[in-house]
């Protein structure tokens, strides 16, 4: 039996509830509105209602008004934002939905690495790759990150975990130089696209949506402000990834090649003002492109490639011709140079005897 020690002032008074082997706490707590409100804890010893009772006080002196939502409640109420795209609220619906069934009763101020732990670990058990693992990961870390900017949660669990999403690492595949040349020589209707990827690192969805406006031929730069991309059937746009708004320099192979092909494209399919629009000037289907792709690369007998492989070549063709990682990473959009670094390059054969014959 627990040893029944004095309270102390503002401590707050513990009870035993009749006929239940439960304790019950009671402790007023002012918050940062002012005002005054009396909580109610419970549990199974003094000691564990005591420490409920003491991270109440914690928290109403930092701020951080006490609430009892649970993470069901909290993910379901947290999920829906107008700045994001349709893709990304599916996305976390989709995740959220993994997440609930493990941890949704869970008060939000109340959790820990350790029911994040168990979300993961409950996921791989029922055999989801890692890369779906991670993705419920950083939906739990975006979500705990707002409740403490809020003011629900004091600090963000999820960066202690004891074993954290281990995705493999991509699988590079860049274009050699002459793979890259052979491609470009083919001057089809699809050369336009693998060019503007080669020479400015356009994310798929950013290729769709590239409007001439945002084309400067003056000032040499394009523009990238949105993407396009399908969602329940249809094409919507949103801005581009990570809020990656940017401006990509043209090179001078681009800047001519963009050239001709609005000398050489249509007038009436500019009603939409697309740079690739489809043939009743709407948004170009990315799958005929990626089908594109693969068609030009059998004609020339280079291996299989996929048009972020072609991503993966500009940013490594842009590292390896001196620019540092920081202006390759924003050029093609990401939030950080590891990013770049860990998923996009790949040095080349070629490129690394250059290097090493020049040690000599």
């Amino acid at each position: 039996m627990e040893k029944k020690t004095r309270r102390l002032n503002k401590e707050g008074s513990i009870f035993k509830m009749p006929n239940r082997n439960l304790l019950r706490g009671k402790i007023w707590i002012k918050y940062p509105n002012g005002i005054r409100k009396r909580e109610i804890v419970y549990g199974k010893t003094r000691t564990e209602v005591k420490d409920k009772m003491k991270r109440l006080r914690e928290l109403s002196e930092k701020g951080i008004v006490n609430t009892k939502e649970t993470m069901s409640e909290y993910l379901n109420r947290w999920f829906p934002d107008d700045s994001k795209s349709p893709n990304t609220i599916t996305n976390r619906l989709a995740n959220i939905k993994r997440i609930i069934p493990v941890i949704g009763g869970v008060e939000v101020q109340e959790i820990t690495a350790h029911h994040v732990q168990l979300v993961l670990d409950t996921l791989r058990e029922k055999g989801k790759g890692e890369h779906t693992v991670r993705q419920c990961r950083d939906v739990l870390r975006k979500a705990l990150n707002d409740a403490v900017k809020s003011g629900m949660l004091e600090t963000n669990p999820t960066p202690n975990l004891i074993k954290p999403p281990e995705p493999p690492s991509p699988n590079k595949n860049t274009l050699s130089e002459y793979e890259t040349t052979l491609l470009l020589s083919l001057e089809d209707k699809y050369t336009i696209f693998w060019e503007t990827i080669l020479y400015a690192g356009l994310r798929p969805g950013e290729l769709t949506g590239l409007r001439w406006s945002n084309v400067d031929f003056e000032s040499e730069f394009i523009h990238v402000v949105e993407q396009a991309y399908r969602h329940n059937g249809e094409y919507v746009t949103s801005a581009p990834k990570w809020g990656s708004v940017r401006a990509v320099p043209m090179q001078r192979e681009l800047k001519v090649a963009l050239k001709n092909h609005y000398d050489n494209q249509d007038p009436r399919l500019r009603i939409n003002d697309l740079v690739f629009p489809n043939e009743l000037g709407g948004y170009v289907n990315y799958s005929r492109i990626r089908i594109g792709l693969r068609t030009s690369l059998k004609k020339l007998s280079i291996s299989h490639r996929t048009p972020d492989n072609l991503r993966e070549t500009f940013a490594t063709t842009m590292q390896e011709k001196g620019l540092p990682n920081t202006a390759v990473s924003q050029m093609m959009g990401h939030t950080t140079t590891e990013t770049t670094e860990k998923n996009y390059i790949k040095h080349r054969d070629e490129w690394l005897r250059e290097q090493v014959s020049n040690l000599n």
